[in-house]
């Protein structure tokens, strides 16, 4: 979850409520040889559901939550969202991927999991204070698989770009044809 630029390196935490999970992701990123990035190993695992944890204020340049907000119910969502916010630093941004229903949501009765549309979560981030910075769509995957987005998500919305206007000469003749 975390990957802060400051003279150590990069340094990445994981939360994951399944413990044998994180115990898996514990054994993988700390055997020898086994590192993130530019040598730098997963520094803390926390063994807890998203809507439990509290990030330390400040600490995230981007908290990256992969196929898991599904196990969310809508308010659990924007409570996490709200108390994550505190954690990013102040150009910090989340980075959300997951499968996309194509309207409304989709509820996985074997695993209670909610896939939600474009459009359903974009109302859950205003909801969350957030807004999209850039959606970008994962390619290559078979059609009868739900489609995958990735939302770069800010907290202050963004500002418009800058329109350049084609500059105009002024007071300059022009020719007139007839």
């Amino acid at each position: 979850m975390r990957m802060p630029t400051d003279d150590t390196g990069i340094q990445v935490d994981l939360v994951e409520p399944v413990s044998h999970f994180l115990e898996a992701a514990r054994k993988a990123l700390t055997l020898e040889g086994n590192v993130i990035g530019d040598g730098n190993k997963a520094t803390n695992f926390y063994c807890i559901p998203l809507q439990e944890f509290t990030p330390q204020e400040g600490r995230y340049d981007v908290i990256w939550i992969q196929w898991c907000i599904g196990q969310l119910h809508d308010d659990d969502f924007v409570s996490f969202f709200k108390q994550a916010k505190a954690g990013l630093k102040s150009n910090g941004f989340f980075v959300l991927k997951e499968n996309i229903a194509r309207s409304g949501f989709v509820l996985d009765k074997d695993d209670q999991s909610i896939t939600r549309s474009d459009t359903y979560f974009k109302e859950l981030f205003n909801r969350c204070g957030l807004h999209v910075y850039k959606i970008t769509d994962q390619k290559g995957l078979p059609e009868e698989l739900f489609a995958v987005k990735m939302y770069a998500l800010v907290t202050d919305k963004p500002t418009a770009p800058n329109r350049v206007r084609k500059k105009t000469r002024l007071n300059v003749p022009a020719v007139i044809k007839s």
